[in-house]
């Protein structure tokens, strides 16, 4: 429902376009009450201002069956390592005393000159092969959005650009209607990156009879060569003093097999994952959403599986395995995993992956969209800015990071950080 009426509660100016000379306080841009939908509205932009939210922030996230990347300490990691040189905008949202919806946003500047863009997005939206999203139920989101396109307007923003979003998260269309009847239009809304998604069936057997009669025959015949090297056993980390340890043994073994293939591999492409994984493996963890799984024969670590557990969905971050072993030892144990905790859904993240689509994954599209403030020139700044990046993408990405680098050989590098926060 459109808002009709936004007074301020804490404030004496209403939310909507700020003078030239107004400053924001330091730690809430706005606070809000929409009379026709009963929202009380928040924007807060110092972390340390959200830590009494952790619980119901993260019981909202379960209530509504949104991914961990949309939780608390999900998204405070996660700024920790990638928020520099941005301006924290989490929207929050209580109708009465409860807590009903949580959109995690920055703002950021890129470009110079007559290519400058100033940008709303979400927490998450790079350094990394995750999706993001916001945690609001579905009969929310327009009013959300209302307030949320509001405030990004008073703040001068170009765009909101929303995404990648999960391919299976119905509010992603909801949230692109919504947007189209605010002071944004919608530049595109568009589905991109495949997104690979895998039903968990209520026994092991289950998954086994639901393969293809090739790949029934691959699986057992890669278990039971695995059975040949010797004793085999299938355990998940459990004692917080090993997290650590688990992580780097997990990491080198990634690296490893990424290495011998000519690639620099997960943890040396994407600048500061290491210490970005380490810490939310340690947090997680304490949260009992970690799964580390370890796959073991004749006393030697032959494969392992990183993956997180929120609610009856699990997150397969990464495997890792020795040469000798199939991807399929791997993934076999994630799946007994995923059934042992009650699991319904494994999101096997971003890209298309032949050998996953053979395991019974379904391959859908993440959503991406992208907002602008009305008229001609104001859609053309993001328009135009999306068709840069995506030029920017081609060229550096596809033609010289994935193909011609690796064919002369030269040394790997990280990612470029351009590339990656111009993304759009």
């Amino acid at each position: 429902m459109k808002a009709d009426v936004l007074d301020r509660v804490d404030a004496p100016a209403r939310v909507g376009p700020r003078p030239a000379s107004t400053t924001p306080p330091p730690t809430m841009l706005a606070t809000a009450n929409c009379r026709s939908c009963d929202l009380d509205h928040q924007v807060v932009t110092n972390w340390q201002n959200l830590d009494t939210l952790r619980g119901e922030w993260d019981d909202l996230a379960l209530s509504l069956q949104s991914d961990v990347y949309a939780t608390f300490d999900w998204c405070r990691i996660w700024w920790q390592y990638y928020g520099n040189k941005r301006e924290l905008a989490v929207h929050v949202f209580r109708q009465g005393p409860t807590l009903c919806a949580v959109v995690p946003m920055f703002l950021e500047t890129l470009g110079a000159g007559p290519a400058r863009i100033r940008l709303a997005r979400l927490i998450g939206c790079d350094h990394s092969v995750t999706t993001c999203g916001l945690v609001t139920a579905p009969d929310q989101i327009p009013a959300v959005m209302n307030f949320v396109a509001r405030e990004c307007f008073a703040a001068d923003c170009d765009a909101l650009q929303l995404g990648p979003m999960s391919g299976d998260d119905s509010s992603a269309t909801a949230v692109a209607s919504a947007l189209a009847q605010t002071a944004f239009s919608v530049v595109k809304a568009v589905d991109r990156h495949p997104h690979m998604l895998f039903d968990v069936p209520p026994t092991f057997d289950a998954f086994v009879e639901q393969l293809s009669t090739k790949e029934r025959r691959n699986l057992r015949r890669d278990e039971r060569k695995l059975d040949e090297l010797g004793f085999v056993t299938r355990t998940s980390l459990t004692d917080a003093s090993d997290v650590t340890r688990g992580m780097d043994q997990f990491i080198a073994l990634h690296q490893q097999h990424w290495r011998a293939q000519g690639q620099l591999g997960h943890f040396d492409d994407w600048p500061q994952s290491r210490p970005f994984h380490h810490a939310m493996a340690q947090r997680q963890h304490a949260k009992n959403r970690l799964l580390l799984t370890e796959i073991t024969a004749a006393e030697s670590t032959v494969a392992m599986e990183y993956s997180y557990q929120f609610g009856t969905r699990m997150h397969w971050i990464l495997g890792a395995r020795v040469p000798n072993v199939s991807g399929r030892i791997g993934f076999a144990a994630l799946m007994r995993q995923a059934i042992d905790r009650g699991a319904t859904r494994i999101d096997a993240l971003r890209g298309y992956y032949e050998y996953k689509r053979l395991l019974g994954a379904s391959c859908i599209q993440q959503r991406e969209i992208l907002a602008a403030r009305p008229g001609l020139l104001r859609r053309a700044r993001p328009a135009g800015f999306s068709c840069a990046s995506q030029l920017l993408d081609c060229v550096y990405y596809r033609m010289w990071f994935s193909r011609i680098r690796p064919r002369l050989g030269l040394p790997g590098r990280p990612l470029s950080r351009l590339w990656i926060r111009t993304r759009l």
